[in-house]
């Protein structure tokens, strides 16, 4: 079946219909279109070439799906990426949550995509959850579609079903040398400092909570961002929504950690968190993840908490459960560039296979 198909250059391009099925049928706050207008605004350059793919129904005009891409000119221009960065935690293509046609739809994007000109040398989408369904879909619709297919593992992502249990109900489930490490610290840092926490939820204080993170940032062993003006944009944004937590731990009036969590539909995400190593040995960071932990559950009444990316033994200790973040390269065997990497890739997959199957024989 054909569907129609428009590319718009914008998220402010889009009818109110696609703006719609976002708001619709986005289970995070990473595939709406307030983050997608921020990643425009703070990240995207004037050569990247944003394109969001949006279906319709050709016979009532119904939004169906959108599919929102780029070209980052810093490849080349040959290769269209999902529009997602190492600041995103998910991605995903969206759908009318009532659509019953969505093999259909894939199946089409992916022959679209894959016969556009001037030719893509191959399409990169990342975030992917690799448990739904839509990521076997979309392997399936591309390789119907002549893609060379290319699932590749990003990174672990920890999160835990609070099931209407109390903060004191999920500490109780905790191990208990993790409990008791944070209660021995605070013992610790009261008996030679002044200490306090700080919470930043309206956008009345924020400025204020926005420097002491910077500060306590600047002085953690974390590397520079690499687009300085997102995460204050961010903190903005979400501040304004009501969807931010963030806290500042301060000791003798120093800050010391800082934290910010974002709460959206059910979900507190840990997004970003960072610690003066000067402080590091007082635990200052544990102590202002149970200080947060406690606000969402019993405060925001949360049912998940997500810790991002990443599989540190620390998150373990926090949550319950674990799933992968994959990426999926299609290339395009049309052009003679994707060809030429598909070729690279599969035979390095081949001969790391053949040597590994060479050692458990030898």
């Amino acid at each position: 079946m054909t569907f129609g198909l428009i590319i718009y250059a914008s998220v402010t391009e889009l009818p109110q219909p696609f703006l719609g099925l976002m708001e619709q049928a986005a289970a995070d706050l990473f595939n709406s279109p307030d983050w997608f207008h921020l990643i425009e605004r703070e990240i995207a350059g004037p050569d990247d070439q944003l394109r969001y793919y949006a279906v319709s129904d050709p016979q009532d005009g119904r939004a169906l799906a959108l599919l929102p891409m780029v070209v980052w000119a810093d490849r080349g221009g040959k290769t269209l990426s999902s529009l997602s960065n190492f600041y995103s935690l998910s991605y995903s293509p969206v759908f009318l949550l009532t659509l019953t046609r969505r093999n259909e739809i894939l199946r089409f994007l992916a022959k679209e995509l894959l016969k556009e000109r001037p030719k893509w040398r191959n399409i990169d989408f990342k975030m992917l959850d690799s448990k739904r369904p839509l990521f076997r879909e979309m392997i399936d619709a591309f390789s119907d579609a002549g893609g060379l297919c290319a699932p590749y593992f990003q990174f672990d992502n920890w999160f835990c079903h609070l099931n209407d249990a109390s903060a004191e109900e999920y500490f109780a489930s905790r191990p208990r040398r993790l409990i008791n490490t944070i209660n021995r610290k605070i013992k610790a840092l009261g008996k030679k400092n002044s200490w306090s926490i700080d919470l930043y939820t309206d956008e009345q204080n924020i400025e204020a909570g926005m420097a002491a993170y910077l500060q306590v940032y600047d002085k953690s062993w974390k590397p520079a961002e690499g687009y300085p003006f997102f995460i204050p944009a961010l903190m903005r944004m979400t501040v304004a929504k009501g969807m931010l937590r963030l806290a500042v731990l301060s000791i003798d009036g120093q800050p010391a950690a800082a934290q910010f969590w974002l709460v959206h539909k059910g979900t507190a995400v840990i997004y970003k968190l960072a610690h003066d190593e000067k402080f590091k040995t007082f635990s200052v960071g544990s102590i202002l993840t149970k200080f947060l932990m406690r606000r969402v559950i019993d405060q925001d009444h949360v049912t998940l908490i997500d810790y991002g990316v990443g599989s540190e033994a620390y998150k373990q200790d926090w949550m319950t459960e674990r799933k992968e973040r994959w990426g999926l390269t299609v290339y395009n065997p049309s052009s003679f560039g994707g060809l030429a990497r598909a070729a690279i890739h599969f035979s390095a997959m081949f001969h790391k296979r053949f040597r590994t199957e060479n050692y458990k024989k030898g």
